[in-house]
């Protein structure tokens, strides 16, 4: 299921809207508070186990960059120059549980930012959209960065970040996509008796225009302190509908719950 926040700039001065352009582990950190105050035992799962295929653990969440009516970015600090904005959210949870996810963020009040500056939000507005009908072919687009990486070299320390554009890139997106599959399954959820039909099954992913590369910080000005390298882009993706829709509402690529590989269908 997929909800747009609609958020209330909880300023009154120009110096009081101005937000760090890495808001994203802040934003995830607020979410799983959120759904902590309702459900503790539920927020405990999503955060330290989600869905698990060997050892791979996967939220299955995802949500969008926040979209100010008008905005401009000086430097590392993003103005926000309106009063609204809004605020993507997706999960891939049953829809016995929409009543309980639209009364956690609903009059919610939350703030941004790090030492320098910050925002405050408040929800005036929570709208569940409407559902998709997927397809085998579909076109989208990031509302948030895409990231796909590979490992590297037993002695180097990070693993490579990859270009849409890149060799392997359609592999490893695709091998995402599967894991994902497997994880739900060996939950028994939905596709308990379908995981060998996910075995050599064609995925093709085709890039539209030109990819915009972002970097991001995440846990700033700590010792924990580290960069994700993201994409930005369209693409037209062939594949199995139900690897398509844990996509859509469960994210595309990695460090979903951190609010990378948020999509939006476009309409051909």
């Amino acid at each position: 299921m997929r909800f747009r926040l609609k958020l209330l700039v909880d300023v009154q001065k120009t110096q009081e809207r101005i937000l760090p352009i890495n808001y994203q582990y802040e934003l995830s950190s607020w979410i799983y508070r959120t759904i902590n105050s309702s459900d503790s035992d539920f927020a405990q799962w999503l955060h330290n186990t989600g869905y698990v295929n060997e050892n791979r653990k996967f939220k299955l969440f995802t949500f969008s960059n926040l979209k100010p009516e008008k905005y401009k970015v000086s430097g590392d600090r993003l103005l926000i120059e309106s009063e609204n904005t809004e605020l993507t959210i997706s999960f891939y949870l049953p829809e016995t549980v929409e009543h309980f996810i639209t009364g956690l963020f609903m009059n919610q009040s939350f703030r941004l930012g790090d030492k320098q500056s910050s925002v405050g939000f408040t929800i005036q507005q929570i709208e569940k959209l409407p559902g998709v009908e997927f397809a085998g072919t579909m076109n989208f687009h990031t509302i948030s960065p895409m990231i796909i990486s590979k490992n590297t070299d037993p002695g180097q320390k990070y693993a490579k970040y990859l270009s849409p554009e890149e060799t392997g890139y359609s592999d490893l997106l695709a091998n995402n996509l599967v894991n994902k599959f497997v994880a739900l399954a060996e939950k028994g959820h939905l596709y308990s008796n379908k995981r060998a039909e996910m075995d050599n099954v064609p995925i093709n992913l085709s890039i539209v225009g030109s990819p915009r590369q972002k970097l991001i910080k995440i846990k700033a000005d700590n010792a924990s302190e580290t960069f994700l390298k993201g994409f930005l882009f369209s693409f037209k993706l062939t594949a199995p509908v139900e690897l398509i829709r844990i996509g859509y509402y469960g994210g595309f690529g990695e460090k979903n719950s951190l609010g990378f590989g948020c999509c939006e269908v476009v309409q051909t």
